[in-house]
């Protein structure tokens, strides 16, 4: 009976492999790669670039949405105008004044709207920026 069993065993093991060879080979097609999955090199380049790009703009506004938020203003008067100090960046800005002072140049670059603009809008290259900054604050 053994030698029966072993004969048995061994034409068993024949039988798995033969069938896990051919299940193998079936299915090598289904294996191989679907180049409708992947992407060129320079497309995956592109868009590494791109998601570079917007992480650093992500990053950026988070920053000056710190800096919005971080901003604590106080108001003092001193004579016929009212001063308003960021209490963050210890800047300082004139609020209030009286009509004949705004005509002031000096007062209307130093109004708080004036300050507020040059800080939100960085890019004096364009005549827009120029025309409101010279509307805005006199210059």
């Amino acid at each position: 009976m053994v030698v029966f069993g072993h004969r048995h065993d061994h034409r068993v093991k024949k039988r798995l492999t033969a069938v896990a060879l051919i299940v193998s080979v079936m299915c090598l097609p289904a294996c191989t790669p679907d180049p409708s999955r992947y992407v060129a090199q320079q497309q995956y380049d592109r868009l590494q670039a791109q998601l570079k790009d917007a992480q650093a703009k992500l990053d950026e506004a988070q920053k000056k949405l710190i800096q919005y938020e971080g901003h604590r203003y106080s108001l003092f008067n001193a004579g016929f105008r009212t001063f308003r100090t960021d209490s963050i960046t210890g800047q300082t800005c004139i609020e209030l004044a009286s009509k004949a002072d705004w005509k002031n140049k000096d007062v209307q670059s130093q109004s708080c709207v004036c300050v507020d603009y040059i800080n939100d809008y960085t890019s004096p290259h364009n005549e827009e920026w120029r025309g409101r900054l010279k509307a805005l604050c006199g210059f």
